[in-house]
């Protein structure tokens, strides 16, 4: 959000073990191991909770402070023209699955073009796209693809780009972040993010969708309860 990082709390969770010295050792590697990380930044370790459980795991709770809260990085909804930044490649989720079957190579991504909403101008890891080609997916792909609905032009943007446009339905394991960035400010944006995310580009627009649009003239998606809540997706092709 833009704050400095102050102090951490953690929760750490270890695994069951009939010894209690087992527990405690595993413990205390794994709350000095996040205490080195963490104070390399800045931050200190305050307290947190641990607890046992079927496998070794740790969070973090960070709490920061800024001299000027207006300058906060916020979330909120997207305003009509901003662009759309997506931060990293995509495909890690088909790319686990062939990797546990021994089918692919977690190779460096490929180079992002970067410019507006085409699925071209989008990252994807070299593994994720070659695991797509041979039909191999998360299995929490299917689950994923529900989201087709909200694609006007699906049938077409799936026969246009059979490998590629799967992956956008991938479940992203510490995948990248998404922004809806000011165009006049996007330029600067996206360079300062390259300086760390080399892939990061702008993939797309925020555009305005016609006021008289109705939910079944193909251009608004519908929740459950049959409020059209916005425009669909549009994959240029």
């Amino acid at each position: 959000m833009g704050a400095t990082a102050q102090s951490a709390l953690a929760l750490a969770v270890v695994p069951f073990a009939a010894d209690d010295a087992i527990t405690e050792s595993l413990l205390i590697h794994l709350l000095s191991g996040i205490s080195d990380v963490i104070q390399d930044e800045g931050v200190q370790l305050v307290g947190g909770h641990t607890c046992e459980g079927l496998e070794l795991a740790c969070g973090l709770s960070v709490q920061g402070y800024t001299e000027n809260p207006n300058k906060l990085l916020r979330k909120r909804g997207g305003r009509v023209g901003d662009k759309i930044v997506l931060t990293k490649p995509l495909g890690t989720g088909a790319l686990f699955a062939a990797d546990m079957r021994a089918q692919c190579r977690g190779d460096q991504p490929l180079e992002s073009i970067g410019a507006v909403l085409n699925i071209q101008d989008m990252a994807f890891l070299k593994g994720g796209l070659q695991a797509s080609s041979n039909g191999i997916f998360s299995t929490l792909q299917p689950q994923n693809q529900r989201n087709r609905r909200a694609v006007i032009n699906h049938a077409d943007a799936a026969k246009a780009h059979p490998v590629t446009y799967p992956l956008l339905f991938d479940p992203q394991t510490a995948g990248g972040l998404i922004f809806f960035v000011d165009p006049n400010s996007c330029n600067d944006f996206v360079a300062k993010l390259q300086e760390t995310y080399a892939s990061a580009a702008v993939i797309g627009e925020l555009v305005k969708y016609p006021e008289n649009a109705s939910a079944t003239a193909g251009g608004v998606c519908p929740i459950g309860s049959g409020v059209s809540t916005g425009q669909r997706v549009r994959i240029a092709l």
